[in-house]
């Protein structure tokens, strides 16, 4: 299971966390006709783009944290799924996954390893 920190990604790839529909959209392209599972998350409350804060796309989910708390549940997140993937540039977040006993991929990786 990959869990991946979206507003990184988006300001990774982009340089605009705030790029959660183009985020979705490449996350999307990169986990279809595939097995293992991703959750997407982000901060901020539901938009036009996001309407939900749990959202559910095939083996993709998305998960929103209106409090702007998505690290503190992607790190929970980890701790429930020993051995998950964690996506994310953020080193305190990095951090505190390894110590969930998640890996970790930066997003240049993650791109890397989903371009088909």
């Amino acid at each position: 299971m990959h869990l991946i920190d979206g507003n990184n990604l988006a300001g990774q790839i982009w340089g605009n966390p705030r790029l959660r529909k183009e985020t979705l959209a490449l996350v999307l392209e990169a986990y279809r006709g595939r097995r293992k599972k991703a959750v997407l998350f982000f901060d901020g409350p539901p938009d036009r783009d996001i309407t939900r804060e749990d959202l559910s796309m095939g083996n993709v989910r998305v998960l929103l944290s209106p409090s702007g708390g998505a690290d503190a549940r992607i790190v929970d997140w980890a701790r429930r799924h020993p051995g998950a993937v964690v996506v994310t540039a953020d080193q305190s977040l990095a951090r505190a996954c390894r110590t969930a006993k998640a890996r970790i991929l930066s997003p240049g990786e993650f791109l890397e390893r989903n371009d088909s």
